[in-house]
């Protein structure tokens, strides 16, 4: 089902690209870095003395939101970035209702109208509103 679904969203945004669609494509995405983020290989010498000390842990995590397009780069206006204030899954503060918030009021006012929105499916930017 997934590889299916994949290949329904690529034959779209293919059909777009080619049908001469002028319309602004943005692209949507959210992550999360956390404070003692490093490279994997940490250089050290035999004596232990050289290279980068990182603190043990993860750290404060920030989670960043940020919408983009090729035309236009990033809108400053909808940067979001904030600091996890619960523990190491930010899914946990990034809900359907900040979302909806950050969705809404943050950038969609910046955008020409008509434009493409492309984001992935997380469980928070779709809500059922009237469960059966």
């Amino acid at each position: 089902m997934t590889v299916a679904l994949r290949l329904k969203f690529l034959r779209a945004v293919y059909e777009i690209r080619v049908s001469g669609d002028t319309r602004p494509i943005f692209y949507l995405d959210e992550t999360w870095v956390n404070q003692n983020h490093t490279i994997k290989s940490i250089w050290q010498d035999s004596s232990k003395s050289g290279g980068l000390k990182v603190p043990i842990g993860k750290g404060n995590q920030l989670i960043v939101c940020h919408i983009g397009s090729a035309k236009t780069g990033f809108l400053r206006e909808s940067k979001w970035v904030f600091q996890s204030k619960l523990t190491s899954d930010y899914h946990e503060e990034m809900t359907a209702h900040t979302f909806r918030d950050w969705f809404l009021n943050r950038f969609v006012n910046f955008l020409e109208e008509g434009s493409i929105i492309i984001m992935d499916n997380a469980s928070y930017h779709s809500v059922t509103v009237n469960k059966i």
